[in-house]
């Protein structure tokens, strides 16, 4: 499963395992034209995760690590690192993350494979950065999923931390996209059986912030 802020992990009746990352990422200032403003806003860094097993009655035998991909009008969701020179504020004040918490939204998703023991190997990973490499949608720091019950675990809601400060969450451009936190539902309708479909792919995400 390699080496990540794993924080909730949670088994489906198939036994794949559901994960969701805790990792802080870069501060940026809170107000993008005035430099001596608080660097307390958060670039989203964080991923959710979910570990497919070739043997469910044997985890030592390894099997496929993927990350949760989140497209916006038909563009995937990708990790915006701060730079100093090109994106000075990463991904934070984006019209992506705006759509992402707004209300009633509904967006596509795709499950992306970022380790294949069989192919990759059992060498120790940095699963994070995996994430990034293979374009999965950054969070800012989920906390916990749980599965709706009655929904045949296609179902799980999620929680991320936001900014975690006062000073950003009170920023109206950061409030709106998830400053003080959000909760998130994901709809994955699942192909079964699935351990005979490693690549198969979600057919739609819904993201409600609360």
């Amino acid at each position: 499963m390699g080496r990540g802020g794993y924080e909730g992990v949670h088994p489906d009746d198939d036994g794949t395992l559901y994960l969701a990352e805790d990792v802080g990422g870069t501060f940026v200032n809170i107000d993008p034209l005035n430099p001596a403003s608080a660097k307390t806003a958060r670039n989203p860094n964080s991923f959710i995760y979910r570990f497919v097993p070739y043997r469910v009655s044997d985890l030592w035998l390894a099997g496929e690590l993927q990350a949760l991909q989140v497209r916006i009008d038909g563009d995937p969701i990708t990790f915006v690192p701060v730079d100093a020179t090109t994106t000075p504020f990463g991904d934070v004040f984006s019209q992506n993350q705006l759509k992402l918490h707004t209300l009633g939204t509904s967006w596509p998703i795709r499950w992306v494979t970022i380790h294949d023991t069989a192919k990759d190997g059992f060498d120790s990973f940095d699963a994070n950065a995996a994430a990034k490499k293979a374009g999965a949608t950054p969070f800012k720091r989920p906390e916990n999923l749980a599965f709706l019950p009655g929904s045949d675990f296609n179902t799980f809601f999620f929680t991320a931390t936001g900014d975690t400060d006062e000073t950003a969450g009170s920023v109206p451009a950061l409030k709106v996209r998830g400053g003080w936190g959000a909760i998130s539902e994901l709809i994955s309708e699942r192909n079964r059986p699935i351990r005979q479909n490693f690549d198969f792919q979600s057919r739609r995400s819904v993201s409600r912030v609360f």
